[in-house]
């Protein structure tokens, strides 16, 4: 397996980082774009989700810009506009009706932006008070949402921590009730989701009030998201860069809220990675706190030093499988390691589905009963 990544990825990953730092150093953009192809330029930008910053950056400097990079960033500003439209109403609905709730991730990241039209995102994450859940569900139902994850035994046999909807427009719709999705890992880190929500707050994004995630908790969680995602995208170290920068937020609540969320390491980690790649600034005394022995950070720093995250839309080894085994705390993060290591044997085994097995109708009434009992009643984690 090739590890090492080659000149041209090096030579891209400097065009990219180039691109999306805060400061626009204008001769470094210049300089770094002419060593690489567009073509290849907006592919990568597309893999790392930057799609949008990338674009903007190029063509305020009126260099050259591949027509799929443009349509990229059309089609998100499209996304956006309509997304917003449709949050107006679900937020009010659910307001309307009593029902906690809040959004996360996506829209209310591009706030922390330079343009709410520069953060890309495909879909929206709405986590809802898990005691209200088949009413919520009901409530985006007469919104003109409709269910796209339908095999109720599957669902309550996994106890997913959230179900797939489709918003009126056709945008995906994630209904939350709790942060992490896959039972065996929310186990492992217990995050406290119902006074995250009671810590919301209301933010204004392109001219709509949305509930949120307070601006600690979410730093907080963007973190947490990264790394069971993989880490490996660019977009989610400049969603740290942008959130340190956007928000007023203080260094001794950040590595409070860090604390008492369970999120101390991945914090850690990604607030250490966007300062070496992105410049952030953040006090080394904060990444100290949180993480004080090496540990799981100094492997993690390790793994960059071989092959970069932002070098990763190439093939090869990233750090993603390190970063995805996180489980808490450094021995049980160790295990989660050995279990993602078995998982993924076993999907390189397994014959891949036609579609996703979560999308089939099987509408089990006992099943889904089954399923919203114990999520309403805390009969699950």
């Amino acid at each position: 397996m090739r590890v090492r990544p080659t000149v041209s990825e090096k030579q891209i990953s400097a065009a990219l980082l180039a691109c999306v730092r805060y400061e626009v150093d204008e001769a470094g953009i210049r300089g770094a774009v002419s060593n690489v192809d567009p073509v290849e330029l907006a592919r990568a930008a597309g893999f790392h989700g930057v799609a949008p910053l990338v674009q903007h950056r190029l063509t305020r400097l009126e260099l050259p810009v591949d027509p799929q990079l443009a349509a990229t960033y059309r089609e998100q500003l499209f996304r956006h506009l309509i997304v917003m439209a449709e949050l107006r109403e679900i937020g009010a609905v659910l307001t309307e009706a009593g029902v906690g709730w809040l959004v996360f991730k996506g829209p209310v990241l591009a706030a922390a932006y330079e343009r709410d039209d520069l953060r890309s995102y495909s879909d929206v994450d709405l986590l809802v008070d898990r005691h209200r859940l088949a009413e919520a569900l009901d409530i985006l139902y007469s919104a003109g949402c409709s269910q796209v994850d339908r095999n109720w035994p599957m669902i309550n046999a996994q106890t997913r921590g959230e179900m797939s909807l489709s918003m009126r427009s056709g945008i995906a719709l994630d209904l939350h009730w709790a942060f992490v999705c896959e039972s065996r890992t929310r186990l492992a880190l217990h995050v406290p989701v119902e006074a995250m929500l009671s810590r919301s707050v209301t933010r204004v994004v392109s001219d709509v009030s949305l509930q949120t995630l307070e601006p600690h908790d979410e730093l907080a969680y963007v973190a947490l998201h990264a790394i069971l995602s993989g880490g490996h995208r660019l977009v989610w170290l400049v969603d740290m860069d942008r959130l340190v920068r956007a928000r007023s937020l203080d260094w001794v609540e950040v590595v409070e809220a860090a604390r008492r969320n369970g999120l101390s390491l991945p914090l850690a980690i990604m607030l250490d990675r966007a300062r070496r790649y992105l410049g952030t600034d953040v006090p080394p005394a904060v990444t100290r706190s949180l993480a004080a022995g090496l540990g799981w950070r100094g492997l993690m720093r390790a793994v960059d030093a071989v092959r970069s995250p932002v070098g990763s839309f190439a093939g090869g080894m990233s750090g993603r499988i390190f970063a995805q085994s996180f489980r808490g705390t450094t021995g049980a993060t160790a295990v989660g390691l050995f279990q993602e290591v078995l998982d993924r044997l076993g999907r390189q085994r397994a014959v891949a589905w036609a579609s996703n097995p979560l999308h089939e109708d099987v509408p089990d009434a006992l099943a889904r009963q089954d399923y919203l009992s114990r999520v309403m009643s805390k009969a699950v984690v």
